[in-house]
Parts: structure tokens; C-alpha cells; sequence
């Protein structure tokens, strides 16, 4: 089966409200009602391309955003004032991810996490990682719109160099301490350049926020697709 562009981004909150709403169906969240925007997704999508985007490329020309550039940076910068757009206050963690919080009616229960990155290899595709970080955003701003609030706590995030050094996942995942941030060499195969020893200097371009490095989550998901507007589905 084939999916336009627009039927996936429009389909995208049935499975991010089928687990923020851990007591729907998947297919009762598909009849709740409950809708992204999904021109303002596809708005978003497009001005994050901007970001990394060859001299004289369009949107389907992909993307050059490796992690640590200044189009990685700009492009972090353009995804934390999508999340002000809306009153979401972004919290950066020792690692550089991008966090943002909503909170539930169950404040004992642990946060359901989602998101992705927006980092990108070289000549990367526009949705590896960028889709699933704009959809975590579009998605926390429907919620708030409506005025939905849900049992668990909704923390989105924005990875740190995942297409490289897995940076930020690792160390929420506890794989890497702060002082193995602090300390890191640049790995010679590094694809584009990035590297750990990057992170301190780009840790002072977004200065830290409180965050926990070692994040405890009830579940994580992620919305991933690579290059195309249009996927095949089998």
C-alpha cells in the first residue's frame, strides 16, 4: 500500500495517542476525534529543513545537519521556540537533550517519553529523525489545545547526536556518565566531523537546565521514516 505525505502526518497522532491514552485501543484513539494540525506539522517540517539545507536545494533535496554543526545548532534553536510557541518551557539536559514536559493526573506514574532527532549524516534524508521530533512537538501542542491531560506524565525529547555517537540516548540511558562526556576524544571514523569532545562547547551555546542524565521512563516511542514523500507500506 502507498501513504501520501499528508495521510501519514495526519495518521501520526493515532499512535501517539494510543499510548499517552494507555487506557485507548489504537483504533479508539483513531475514533477519538482527537487530530494533529497537520499543515502546521508539515510547516514545521519544512522550516526545520531550512536548517542544513544545500545551497539552492529544496525540501527533497534532504538535508547536511550533522550533529555539533551550526545547522545542528540553529536547527535546535528553531525547535525550542516551536516549543515556546505554545508555553512548552525546553529543559537541556548535561548531555544537550531537548526536553519538554507535560504533566498528568497521576503524578506517581512515569512519564511516557517520545520524540526522536534532528540530526542527520551527511546528505541525510528530511524525515530520519525529523519527523518524529516534529511530531512529539505537534503532538504536545494538540494536547494542549484541547486540553487534554493524561494519567501519565508526556515528556517529548530531542536526542543528541544520534546518528553518530548516540550522545544523548546513551546517557539517559546511563550508558554515559558526565565525565565521559567531559573527557571524550573525537572518534576518527566520525562521520562529517561530530564528536564527543564537541558536546562541552556546545553545552555553553545551551547552557543546562535542571534535568536528570539517567532518565527512568514508563515506555519510549518514536515515529521514524527515512527518505520520500511518499513510503510504501506492505
Amino acid at each position: 500500500m502507498l501513504i501520501s505525505r499528508r495521510e501519514l502526518l495526519s495518521s501520526v497522532v493515532a499512535v501517539a495517542a494510543s499510548a499517552a491514552l494507555p487506557d485507548l485501543s489504537f483504533a479508539q484513539a483513531r475514533d477519538s476525534g482527537l487530530r494533529i494540525n497537520a499543515d502546521r506539522l508539515r510547516h514545521s517540517l519544512e522550516g526545520l529543513n531550512v536548517f542544513g539545507r544545500p545551497a539552492g536545494g529544496t525540501f527533497s533535496g534532504g538535508v547536511n545537519r550533522v550533529a555539533f554543526t551550526d545547522a545542528d545548532v540553529a536547527g535546535r534553536n528553531y525547535a525550542m521556540q516551536l516549543m515556546g510557541a505554545f508555553a512548552m518551557e525546553p529543559q537541556i539536559d548535561p548531555a544537550g537533550n531537548i526536553f519538554g514536559l507535560r504533566s498528568g493526573s497521576d503524578q506517581n506514574l512515569k512519564p511516557i517519553l517520545f520524540g526522536s532527532h534532528i540530526d542527520s549524516v551527511p546528505s541525510g534524508g528530511n524525515f530520519d529523525g525529523d519527523l518524529g521530533s516534529m511530531s512529539a512537538i505537534e503532538v504536545m501542542h494538540t494536547l494542549k489545545e484541547h486540553g487534554v491531560t493524561t494519567r501519565h506524565p508526556l515528556q517529548m525529547v530531542i536526542w543528541t547526536d544520534e546518528e553518530n555517537t548516540f550522545a544523548g540516548s546513551g546517557s539517559a540511558a546511563g550508558m554515559l556518565q558526565p565525565s565521559d562526556l567531559a573527557a571524550a576524544n573525537c572518534l576518527a571514523d566520525s562521520p562529517g566531523g561530530a564528536c564527543l569532545e564537541d558536546i562541552p562547547r556546545f553545552q555553553r551555546r545551551f547552557p543546562c537546565r535542571p534535568s536528570k542524565l539517567v532518565f527512568e521512563a514508563s515506555l519510549f516511542g518514536q515515529v521514524l521514516l527515512n527518505r520520500g514523500a511518499v513510503k510504501e507500506v506492505p
